[in-house]
């Protein structure tokens, strides 16, 4: 897996540390469209994208 360029948003994680990451969750593959949580909701969770985007709607 490449690493991305790092941004503020988006820390760049090597395969190591995205490993280690997977350990504590699990995959599950969103569609566009796919709502991951609506703003003001506790999120009990953290997300990661391993690929792809995703973006805040009003």
């Amino acid at each position: 897996m490449s690493t991305p360029q790092a941004t503020r948003a988006r820390p760049a994680l090597s395969d190591e540390q995205w490993a280690r990451l997977r350990t504590y969750g699990t995959e599950q593959a969103a569609q566009v469209g796919d709502v991951l949580f609506h703003a003001g909701e506790p999120v009990g969770e953290m997300i990661l994208v391993e690929s792809g985007e995703a973006a805040a709607r009003p």
